[in-house]
């Protein structure tokens, strides 16, 4: 296991000096043929902003492209991220709100509104960021190098510099089949469905399965073969760790807590590979069956000082969870129900909705099972 995570350590660095000579080829390249005298007369200012202005700008383009591409297969629209800043649809209305947890990246969620859509229909909608990225960056490099811009709007042009790079690079690393900490490029997506194994289609499975939660479908309603275990997906993976998440909350609403206990387990041994900076909402999943399955006094302390920190700036559904577990384990019935009824007020706000509708559902069956 060391020496695989090593060689796709070593694989990462080596794509990533590859996009880097691709990034700093396209510049130098374009400099070479618009006159880099012109640049050499703008402040070191300009360049600066423009390069990080440049660099949400084409998230915001890849995005956009899903968007567009969602829209031609006649994809719903749920959400839409540009680094931390997300536009969800409610019935009609749209909602604006930051998300700091999504980081510098961005998604858009959007569902097919036809259970018969295609692999086909999925795929247009993965390709539409690469697409976008890469049509803004020849559109960039033909005003650059076929017009005199550079001459009559230097600043623009700066402009236009930046994104025809960004653009350039958004577009291969997203078409680049690349996998880190267990998620997957578009491009890795694509490749996925054009292959069809078995483990392919496995895993698109699963990529829908999180598009449809996070679009507002309740993965406790979901069909029991999206969580039946194939042997593709090992405990120490994203995608296991994902499932096994969802399959513990699955076996507690239907009472069987020795099944439940089994996941949560499972989770446990394997925590080492979830991606540190999500790490302790796996955490929680424990604290939730040393609390209610196994009450665990002795773990649930050891776990719970674990995430207190990041706990303090949580304030999503699951992190209100854990703190009226917490109540729970201290026997203060009255601070229990006012963290159940702050779920139920975050549960309108949720980011990822279809989760939201489950930890409501598990608290409420919790709840009644200790009353």
């Amino acid at each position: 296991m060391k020496k695989k995570k090593q060689k796709q350590s070593a694989s990462s660095i080596l794509i990533s000096l590859v996009l880097g000579g691709v990034l700093g080829f396209v510049g130098v390249l374009l400099l070479i043929n618009t006159n880099d005298e012109w640049i050499m007369s703008l402040p070191l200012w300009s360049i600066l902003v423009f390069f990080v202005l440049s660099y949400y700008v084409q998230i915001l383009i890849h995005e956009l492209g899903h968007l567009l591409a969602g829209l031609t297969q006649r994809f719903h629209f749920h959400s839409l991220n540009v680094a931390g800043l997300t536009v969800d649809r409610e019935g009609e209305q749209f909602k604006f709100s930051w998300n700091r947890a999504q980081g510098l990246g961005g998604f858009c969620i959007m569902l097919p509104t036809e259970k018969k859509s295609s692999e086909m229909n999925f795929g247009i909608f993965l390709s539409g960021g690469i697409v976008m990225n890469g049509l803004s960056a020849l559109l960039g490099a033909y005003l650059l190098l076929a017009t005199s811009i550079t001459q009559s709007a230097p600043y623009f042009s700066l402009f236009l510099l930046m994104n025809t790079i960004f653009g350039a690079f958004s577009a291969v690393t997203n078409l680049l089949p690349f996998r880190a900490g267990g998620f997957k490029s578009d491009g890795a997506n694509l490749l996925s469905l054009i292959r069809k194994s078995p483990k392919d289609k496995a895993e698109i499975q699963i990529v829908m399965m999180t598009y449809e939660v996070s679009g507002g479908v309740n993965p406790l309603a979901m069909d029991e073969e999206v969580f039946t275990e194939s042997g593709y997906f090992l405990d120490h993976d994203v995608y296991g760790m994902t499932l096994n998440n969802y399959r513990m909350f699955r076996a507690y609403v239907n009472s069987d807590l020795e099944r439940a206990g089994n996941y949560a387990k499972r989770i446990e041994e394997n925590l080492h590979g979830y991606p540190s900076v999500f790490r302790y909402k796996m955490v929680y999943q424990l604290l939730f069956y040393y609390a209610c399955i196994e009450k665990n006094e002795e773990m649930f302390a050891k776990n719970f000082q674990e995430v207190e920190k990041p706990l303090k700036r949580d304030s999503s559904i699951e992190g209100e969870r854990v703190r009226m577990l917490n109540s729970y384990m201290k026997g203060d019935a009255e601070e229990m129900n006012a963290h159940f009824q702050r779920m139920k007020h975050l549960a309108h706000s949720a980011k990822i909705k279809g989760d939201a509708k489950m930890e409501l559902q598990v608290a409420k069956q919790f709840l009644s099972r200790v009353a």
